[in-house]
């Protein structure tokens, strides 16, 4: 995702969301991870114009503020 990272758009982020509620840890560790790199490095207003994707991406982070991988919930804080 990193070498995509600076074509983000919503679509980038929209694509995310799913993996966040991955089964595997990993994935989820990964989404939060790529999205963390889309919101600080490439455009950090990228969800200023839709609310939609933006409230969608709140409650992903906020779900896996809960994750039971401590991993995972590091890295929901980060974000």
């Amino acid at each position: 995702m990193a070498s995509n990272a600076m074509n983000a758009s919503n679509q980038t982020i929209y694509l995310l969301l799913p993996k966040i509620s991955d089964p595997d840890p990993d994935f989820r560790f990964m989404a939060l991870n790529d999205l963390y790199a889309v919101l600080t490095t490439v455009k950090t207003d990228i969800l200023a114009h839709d609310y939609s994707t933006a409230a969608r991406t709140v409650d992903q982070v906020a779900k896996s503020l809960d994750d039971q991988n401590g991993e995972v919930q590091n890295q929901a804080i980060k974000v």
